[in-house]
Order: structure tokens, then C-alpha cells, then sequence
């Protein structure tokens, strides 16, 4: 499951056994990207950064740049689903290879907003989150076409 993932991929034994190789056949896998948790995730990012609660320390800039990050990752889980990185620019050249010219501008505009300093445009940000997660869905149903007709 995912803790076994988690666990695989993020111990290192500084001494004694090594940990990873005690752990079950296929913990190295990771956990298959849930479109609905996914979406649902995105999109309360979303209503959060276009109505930032004040008392809260979230802004939106941090809210949108959550999603935006989600989204690199979420397109490499399901354009690569043996691949693991955290990496963002790793999840965007991933996710962008053999992608539409389209897809790839999106993707790199996406890693430049969500790891630039600067503030984000509210408006313009959700398109580009919501174009993304779209042709994440799309991409999603059609592995699981795929996996259905094998």
C-alpha cells in the first residue's frame, strides 16, 4: 500500500539491516494517482485561492501554487505510473514527453509559476490548473480503456 511506498522510497539504513529490503514485493510501486480525490483536492485549492479565508495563514498564491504542483505530479503518476519523482521539473519533462506542443507550453508554464516567488494572477492560474487537471482526467480514463481491452 502507500505506506509501504512511502517507506520504501523515503528510508535509508545508516546501520544494521537494510530496511527497504524487508519490505513486501511491490512496495517500490507507487500508489495509483485517485482522480475523484485528486479533482476534489485541485479544485478546493481553487475556490480557496479565489476566496482566501483572512484569518487563515493559506493565501492564495500558496493555495494556487499547491495545485499547480499537484498537477506536474499527478501528470507524471498517470502518463508514468512506474515512474516515482517529487521533482517538478523531472514531472514536467516526464509528463510532457510525446505530449501535444499544447500540453508542454502548459506544463512548463505550470513549473515556472509554481516555483516562482513572485505573485500569482488569480484568474489566469485557475484556467491553467484546470486545463491541466482536465487532461489529467483524460489521460486517466484513457489508461484504464487501455487496462479494460488488454
Amino acid at each position: 500500500g502507500e505506506m509501504g511506498f512511502r517507506l520504501k522510497v523515503g528510508s535509508r539504513s545508516v546501520w544494521g539491516e537494510q530496511f527497504e529490503e524487508t519490505l513486501p514485493e511491490g512496495s517500490g510501486v507507487p500508489p495509483k494517482v485517485i482522480i475523484s480525490e485528486l479533482t476534489a483536492a485541485v479544485e478546493r485549492a481553487l475556490r480557496y485561492a479565489m476566496y482566501p479565508d483572512p484569518n487563515s495563514p493559506i493565501d492564495s498564491n500558496r493555495a494556487l501554487r499547491w495545485a499547480l504542483k499537484r498537477c506536474l505530479r499527478s501528470a507524471m503518476e498517470v502518463r508514468f505510473p512506474q515512474t516515482y519523482t517529487r521533482d517538478l521539473l523531472a514531472c514536467a519533462w516526464g509528463a510532457g514527453r510525446g505530449a501535444e506542443d499544447r500540453r508542454r507550453r502548459e506544463l512548463t508554464q505550470a513549473l515556472l509559476l509554481a516555483t516562482s516567488p513572485s505573485p500569482l494572477e488569480v484568474a489566469p492560474t485557475i484556467s491553467l490548473v484546470r486545463s491541466l487537471l482536465s487532461w489529467i482526467v483524460d489521460l486517466d480514463r484513457a489508461a484504464n480503456t487501455d487496462d479494460c481491452h488488454e
